[in-house]
C-alpha cells in the first residue's frame, strides 16, 4: 500500500482444504495499521503437487477493507504453472482500474464461468458456488423433474402422433445398433420436447433461488468485527438499510413447501401417465421413445442449458457490466445480505478467545529460475507422454465404435446366402459341369441354357409334383426373386488403355 506493506501470508487452513478446483475462498487477515491505498499484490506458490495439481489458474482477487468497506480488485486471468503461458509461478498484480474491471472480455469470461458453475442445471450439481442459497438437493430435484417431464412429453407425442403409429421405416438414413434403430426424426423430437420441458424446470429454479433463509446467523467475520470495531455498528446498520432497499425480489422461507409441492405434482403426474400409456406401446414404439428420451437428456446438457448460459452472459456483459460485477462481489464477500450456512463456508467454528490471532513471521523458500526451468522441462515431457497415451486410447475407442457401427448393419447370414446362390446358379452340385471355368461364348450359352434358366424359377419337386404356391421363387424353393433377372454386358477392349502422363511416373505397366 501507500503507507505500509505486509509480510508473507500463507493461504491455508488447518481444518479444511482450500484453493480447490473451481473454488472461491475468503480469508480474514489483520494488519497492525492501515496500509492506505493498495497498489499491488504479489502472489506465488511452491509448485508442489503431482501432475496438473501443481498448476493454478487465478481469475481475480478482491480485497476489502472491513473498516472502510472499500474494495480493491486485482485481475489476473493467467496460469501460475511452469508448463503453461510464460512458465511463471510468481506474479505481481497491480490494482485494477474501473476500465479494466468493466472490460468486455473480462466480464464475459467471468460471467460465463459463474453461469456454468451456478446456472447450468446439471453441471451446477457438482460445481455449485458455496455462497449460493440454491442447494444441491434442490438442484437434483429440479433435474429429476426435468427428466420425468421430458419422458412424459415424449411418450405423449408418440401416443398422439399418427406418424409414430406407422410401420418401421426402411430409410437408408437410419442408424442401427443391433435391434435398436435411430432416425433423425427421433433425435429432432427429443430436442423439441426438451424446449417445452424447460418451462416447468425454470419455474422451479426461480422459486428455489428466491427463497429467503428461515433464520440468519452472524458469520465469524462479523463476530470479529463486532469485538474490534464496535463504534462502526451504526454506520454498518445504515449501509445495511440502504442495501436492503436495492435487494432483489425474494419469497418467504415457507415457499419452499410450495416449490417441493410442485415438484411432487410434476413427478407424480409424469409417472402416472408414463405407466398408463407406456404399457400399451409395442417394441418398435418403445425403442423410438427411448431414443427420444436420450436425445432430450443430452440436448438439455449440451444445447438448451448452454444456450441459456451464453445468451445471459452476453446480455450481462453488454448491458449490465458494473451492476452485475458488484452483485457477484457482494454475494461472495458481504454476508450481511444473505445468511451464510455452516455447511461449506465455515466448516469449523472460530475459537472464541482468538478471533484475531497474530501469526509469527513465515519464511518461505521460493524456487529460483534454474529450478523453475527444470520443473518446466520435466512437466512438458510428462504432458507429452500422457498426450500419446490419450491419443492411443482415443484411437482404440474410435476403432471400437467404428467396428460396432459398421458391422451392426450387416446381417451375419448374408455371406452364406450369397455363397449359396453363387453355387446354385453355377450348378456346382454336378461334378461333370464346372461352369466356374467358362472361357468361350459356347460355354457361356451352354451355362445359360442348362443351368441358369432352369434354376431361375421353381421347377417340379423331386417326385414330379408341380410347384404350387411358389410363384416368384427360384428353384431352391426358399429364396424369392424380386423383379426380373437382369443381365449386363461389359464391352472390355482387349488392348491396353493409353498411358496418362499425369500418373506415368507413379504407375507402371504390367
Amino acid at each position: 500500500g501507500d503507507e505500509n506493506d505486509t509480510h508473507i501470508r500463507t493461504l491455508a487452513d488447518p481444518h479444511r482444504r482450500v484453493l480447490q478446483r473451481g473454488g472461491v475462498d475468503a480469508f480474514l487477515m489483520s494488519v497492525p495499521k492501515s496500509l492506505g491505498q493498495l497498489n499491488c499484490i504479489r502472489i506465488w506458490h511452491d509448485n508442489s503437487g503431482k501432475g496438473s495439481s501443481s498448476s493454478w489458474f487465478l481469475k481475480y482477487i478482491i480485497i476489502r477493507d472491513l473498516q472502510t468497506m472499500q474494495k480493491f480488485h486485482f485481475i489476473s486471468q493467467r496460469w501460475f504453472a511452469v508448463e503453461k503461458d510464460d512458465g511463471k509461478i510468481e506474479r505481481a498484480l497491480p490494482v485494477a482500474s474501473e476500465l479494466e474491471k468493466n472490460q468486455f472480455s473480462f466480464v464475459l469470461t467471468k460471467r460465463t464461468y459463474h453461469s456454468v458453475s451456478d446456472g447450468h442445471l446439471w453441471f451446477s450439481i457438482f460445481s455449485r458456488p458455496p455462497s449460493s442459497q440454491f442447494t444441491r438437493v434442490q438442484r437434483c430435484t429440479c433435474c429429476f423433474v426435468l427428466l420425468l417431464v421430458s419422458m412424459f412429453l415424449n411418450i405423449m407425442y408418440y401416443d398422439l402422433s399418427s406418424e409414430a403409429k406407422l410401420a418401421k421405416s426402411t430409410n437408408t438414413s437410419n442408424l442401427s445398433f443391433g435391434s435398436l434403430y435411430i432416425t433423425p426424426q427421433q433425435i429432432i423430437i427429443g430436442i423439441v420436447v426438451e424446449f417445452f420441458a424447460l418451462i416447468p424446470s425454470l419455474l422451479l429454479v426461480q422459486l428455489f433461488r428466491r427463497l429467503r433463509p428461515r433464520r440468519k446467523q452472524l458469520s465469524p467475520i462479523r463476530q470479529a468485527l463486532s469485538k474490534v470495531n464496535a463504534p462502526l455498528q451504526n454506520e454498518k446498520k445504515s449501509r445495511r438499510r440502504a442495501r436492503s432497499k436495492k435487494s432483489p425480489f425474494t419469497l418467504p422461507w415457507w415457499f419452499i413447501f410450495v416449490a417441493y409441492g410442485l415438484c411432487i405434482i410434476f413427478v407424480g403426474l409424469s409417472i402416472i401417465f408414463i405407466i398408463a400409456r407406456g404399457i400399451e406401446f409395442g417394441d418398435e414404439k418403445t425403442q423410438k421413445w427411448l431414443v427420444s428420451i436420450v436425445s432430450s437428456f443430452f440436448s438439455s446438457i449440451l444445447l438448451t442449458q448452454p444456450l441459456k448460459i451464453i445468451s445471459l452472459a452476453i446480455f450481462f456483459a453488454c448491458f449490465c457490466r458494473k451492476s452485475n460485477y458488484d452483485a457477484e462481489a457482494n454475494e461472495l464477500l458481504d454476508d450481511t445480505q444473505i445468511g451464510l450456512e455452516a455447511d461449506e463456508e465455515y466448516l469449523h467454528a472460530m475459537e472464541k478467545d482468538s478471533s484475531l490471532t497474530r501469526r509469527p513471521m513465515i519464511h518461505v523458500d521460493r524456487l529460483n529460475k534454474t529450478e523453475v526451468l527444470e520443473a518446466r522441462e520435466y512437466r512438458l515431457h510428462e504432458i507429452e507422454m500422457w498426450s500419446v497415451i490419450r491419443q492411443i486410447s482415443l484411437y482404440i475407442c474410435f476403432i471400437s465404435v467404428l467396428y460396432v457401427v459398421i458391422y451392426s448393419n450387416r446381417n451375419t447370414s448374408a455371406f452364406y446366402q450369397v455363397n449359396h446362390l453363387r453355387k446354385y446358379f453355377l450348378n456346382s452340385r454336378h461334378e461333370d459341369l464346372d461352369f466356374t471355368k467358362i472361357s468361350t461364348i459356347d460355354q457361356y450359352w451352354n451355362w445359360l441354357d442348362n443351368s441358369f434358366i432352369g434354376n431361375l424359377r421353381a421347377q417340379e419337386w423331386y417326385n414330379g409334383d408341380p410347384p404350387r404356391n411358389l410363384t416368384g421363387f427360384i428353384d431352391d424353393k426358399s429364396n424369392r426373386l424380386i423383379g426380373w433377372a437382369t443381365m449386363r454386358q461389359l464391352r472390355v477392349k482387349s488392348t491396353l488403355c493409353p498411358k496418362q502422363t499425369a500418373i506415368s511416373s507413379v504407375c507402371e505397366e504390367d
